[in-house]
C-alpha cells in the first residue's frame, strides 16, 4: 500500500519535504501545496517551490487549483515544463478565499467545469483529490460520471464537507458509498495521526497523511518497520528536523522573526505527549537565539 503525504499551505514546502525525507526515510509521493493562477501565470513563489533543487531526491507531485479549464491549461503547461510528469487536481480545498472563487472543493458541485477538463489532453497524468461537497454529502454524485470517464490514476477522497474544514470526525458511510461508485483506485485522507491506523486502509491502494504527520513525522517509518517509536527517539528525531528546518530557512529568508514564524508553524502541531515546557518555550521563542536555546534542552 502507498503513503502519500498531503499538501498543506506552508507547511510541507521543498524544505520541509526535503528534510522530511532525509530524516525519516522518503514517502511514497509527496504532493505539493496547490499551484494557482494569478494575472494569467502560476504565482512564482508556487513555481519556485516545484522547481527547487530540494526536491531531487523524492517523488513529487504539482497540485493544480483551479476555476476554469483556462486556469488548469496554464497550469498544466508551467508543470509540464517543469519537467513534471504528473498533476493531481484539487476538487477539495475548504479555505472560503478560494470556494468564494469557485476552486477547490465547489468545483464538485460545478459539473460544467469537468466536463471540459475531461474533453482535454493535458499531457500529464492525472489523479484527483476531492470532499463529497461544500455543504451536502450528495454533491459529489453530479460529478462523478465524468471522473469515471476520465483516464485517473486514483482518486484521493477525504469525507468531510468543506464547511467542516479538518475538524470533527470522517463520514466513513460517504466514503464506503464513494469508493463503491468510483471506478479508479482509491486513496483515503483524513484523520490519521497513528501508524496503527493506516493499516486500517490495507485495502485500498492508499493512504494520504497530512496533519497528523507534521505532529508525529515518524509516522510512515514506524508503520514500515512495524516498530513503535518510544518518546525519546521521536523527540530526538523531531530535534534534529526543527534544526535543520532553522538552518534552511535562515538561508533563505531575512529577519529572526520570519524565520522563527515558519519553524514554530511546524510546533504548534507537535505531539501533546511532549515536554510541554519546552514546547512552550519553542512557540513563545521571538529570535533564533531563544529557540536554539529551547532546542538545546529538547531531550
Amino acid at each position: 500500500m502507498n503513503v502519500f503525504v498531503a499538501p498543506m499551505q506552508g507547511l510541507t514546502d521543498a524544505a520541509w519535504r526535503s528534510i522530511h525525507a532525509g530524516v525519516y526515510g522518503a514517502a511514497d509521493a509527496y504532493f505539493s501545496p496547490f499551484l494557482r493562477v494569478e494575472n494569467g501565470m502560476v504565482r512564482a513563489k508556487e513555481l519556485r517551490d516545484i522547481t527547487s533543487p530540494l526536491n531531487k531526491n523524492i517523488r513529487l507531485i504539482p497540485q493544480a487549483i483551479f476555476r476554469s479549464v483556462d486556469e488548469l491549461k496554464i497550469i498544466a503547461e508551467a508543470v509540464s515544463g517543469a519537467g513534471y510528469h504528473s498533476l493531481d487536481l484539487n476538487l477539495g480545498c475548504p479555505f472560503p478565499p478560494q470556494l468564494n472563487r469557485g476552486r477547490g472543493a465547489a468545483i464538485v458541485a460545478r459539473p460544467e467545469v469537468m466536463e471540459l477538463v475531461a474533453q482535454c489532453d493535458f499531457g500529464l497524468d492525472l489523479s484527483v483529490k476531492m470532499r463529497p461537497g461544500v455543504t451536502s454529502y450528495d454533491e459529489w454524485k453530479t460529478i462523478m460520471p465524468i471522473l469515471n470517464s476520465m483516464k485517473l490514476n486514483h482518486v484521493t477522497i477525504h469525507p468531510r464537507l468543506a464547511i467542516h474544514g479538518y475538524k470533527g470526525p470522517v463520514n466513513m458511510e460517504c466514503f464506503a458509498e464513494m469508493t463503491d461508485s468510483i471506478r479508479h483506485k482509491i486513496v483515503y485522507n483524513g484523520g490519521i495521526y497513528s501508524p496503527l491506523q493506516i493499516d486500517t486502509y490495507n485495502n485500498i491502494y492508499g493512504v494520504m497523511v497530512g496533519r497528523g504527520l507534521i505532529a508525529r513525522p515518524s509516522m510512515i517509518e514506524e508503520w514500515r518497520s512495524k516498530e513503535v517509536w518510544g518518546i525519546q527517539r521521536r523527540i530526538s528525531h523531531l530535534r534534529l528536523v526543527l534544526e535543520r528546518l532553522l538552518q534552511q530557512y535562515s538561508e533563505t529568508m531575512c529577519g529572526d522573526l520570519q524565520i522563527i514564524r515558519h519553524v514554530q508553524a511546524f510546533v504548534e502541531y507537535v505531539d501533546p505527549d511532549f515536554p510541554p515546557r519546552i514546547m512552550k518555550q519553542l512557540r513563545k521563542s521571538q529570535s533564533i537565539r531563544a529557540f536554539e536555546k529551547a532546542l538545546h534542552e529538547f531531550k
